[in-house]
This record gives C-alpha cells, sequence and structure tokens, in this order.
C-alpha cells in the first residue's frame, strides 16, 4: 500500500542529530572507523520513526582451541535511506509555507494600497468639503457685511418713525454623495454580525468583498440598493481568525475594515 508521508517537518523536528566517536576497543570484533562521526541514533530515532530501526546480530568468533575471540553481539541497525523520502517531504512542506506567507504579503500590500488610495480619496473629499465650507463662510461673511452697510433707515410720512431693511441669505448643507462603510457589531463575533453602509445615488456599481487571513478572496457581494442598508453576515462554518471586507465603488476601493470571528 503507498501512501503520502504526513506532517514532514514535525518528524524532523523531533530528530536529534548528534556527533560521537565510535568505540573502537570493543570486545565484538567490530571494526569501526577512529574519526569523529555525525548521525542519528538508533535509540532516538526508535522513539519517534521505530519502523526505521531493526536489530541485527554478530556471531562469537573462535579460534581452532575453541577460544573466544570476540564476543557475539547484538546491534540495532538505522534504514538511512528512508530518510531521503522524509526530508523531500519536509522541504515541500516548509516551500509550501514559504509561498504561502508570499502570497498573504501580496495580499496584504494590495490591501494597503487599497487603503492608501481610499485615505487620498477621503483626503481630496474632505478637501474639497473644507473649501466650500469656507467659500460659504466667505460668503456669508461678505453678505453679513455688505447687509450693514446696505441698512438704511426710512422715515415715514409723520417723521416720527424709522423702519431697517437687512438682506438675508440661506445656505443648505448636504452629505448625501458621500460613500460610507461602518465597523461590523458585534466585533469580536461567534455566529452573527452586522455591516452598515451608505450609498449616494451617484454610484454606478458597488460591492462588499470579505477575505479570510492568508488574504483569499472567500466571498462578493453586489450591493444594488441605493441610500442606507444593512448586511448581515452569518458564520457558522467560519473558522476563527481574523478576516477583512471591503466596500468596492465604481471599481475603487473605498475603506477596507477588519473582523474577528471567534
Amino acid at each position: 500500500e503507498v501512501d503520502s508521508i504526513q506532517n514532514a517537518l514535525g518528524l524532523i523536528n523531533q530528530l536529534k542529530p548528534r556527533s560521537f566517536y565510535f568505540d573502537t576497543a570493543n570486545v565484538y570484533g567490530m571494526n569501526f572507523n577512529t574519526q569523529k562521526q555525525y548521525g542519528l541514533i538508533a535509540q532516538d530515532v526508535e522513539q519517534v520513526l521505530p519502523e526505521l530501526v531493526s536489530s541485527a546480530s554478530k556471531a562469537a568468533t573462535y579460534d581452532t582451541a575453541g577460544t573466544v575471540l570476540t564476543q557475539a553481539v547484538t546491534y540495532k541497525n538505522l534504514n538511512y535511506m528512508a530518510f531521503t523520502a522524509i526530508l523531500v517531504k519536509g522541504m515541500q512542506e516548509q516551500q509550501h509555507t514559504i509561498d504561502s506567507l508570499r502570497n498573504t504579503t501580496l495580499q496584504q500590500d494590495f490591501i494597503n494600497a487599497s487603503l492608501l488610495t481610499a485615505k487620498q480619496q477621503q483626503d481630496s473629499i474632505n478637501t474639497a468639503l473644507q473649501n466650500q465650507l469656507n467659500q460659504l463662510l466667505s460668503i456669508i461673511t461678505d453678505c453679513c457685511n455688505a447687509g450693514e452697510n446696505r441698512s438704511m433707515n426710512v422715515s415715514p410720512s409723520n417723521g416720527n418713525e424709522s423702519q431697517t431693511l437687512t438682506k438675508q441669505m440661506e445656505v443648505q448643507l448636504s452629505n448625501k454623495n458621500i460613500v460610507v462603510l461602518n465597523q461590523n457589531v458585534p466585533n469580536p463575533f461567534a455566529e452573527q454580525t452586522t455591516i452598515t453602509y451608505y450609498l449616494p445615488e451617484t454610484v454606478n456599481r458597488a460591492q462588499i468583498v470579505f477575505f479570510d487571513q492568508s488574504g483569499k478572496l472567500i466571498k462578493t457581494v453586489e450591493l444594488r440598493e441605493k441610500g442606507k442598508g444593512q448586511l448581515n453576515v452569518f458564520a457558522n462554518d467560519l473558522t476563527n481568525g481574523i478576516y477583512t471586507y471591503s466596500l468596492i465603488v465604481d471599481g475603487q476601493t473605498v475603506e477596507t475594515k477588519k473582523m474577528v470571528k471567534q
């Protein structure tokens, strides 16, 4: 039966590579190398991968008179060839982790760029609104000053009463053309949370997109109604973690927020 190797990195992390010298003065007639060795101890490997450890025996040797020259011994062997497959699988798992981290970094860079664009757009809107307010204040001030200068006394025919005429101006402010994405409530949440938003009539197309904690797109919701809206999010089958959702209006990311499932 052929099967894949599972959790190779976990197995590798449990192994204990060592340096050692063989006992060259043994009584078993083992012709060990006298140089420093690097490898694994069979008794250590047996705790992690017992199937790679086997037992072997060396019989005693005698001279012609029957005297024991070297004693019999039973020792453990390691299947070093099997470690090649484990190391290959471990490298593949490590590369998969590296690729996942790289994808997460790229996705975060995309989100950061979107947030920067949204901030620049909001700054532009704020600047435009401030300029409009400054212009309105200037108009109101000029109007008031002009009204004071143009106030005049009108004497009726009897000459005993006076009447003051003042010019007036009305100003109406509105934020109905501003796009709004609110933080989900509650946050953190267990099974259900709510996201509210506002879309002005000038919007052609709007979407809310959801990303998981690795940066993968998990859901896109089309927002077809203008004005105030509410999105009820159910996450019974969602694993715990940090997720993001972004409001995209006419192809531009307006704002991104984080939500926590626990």
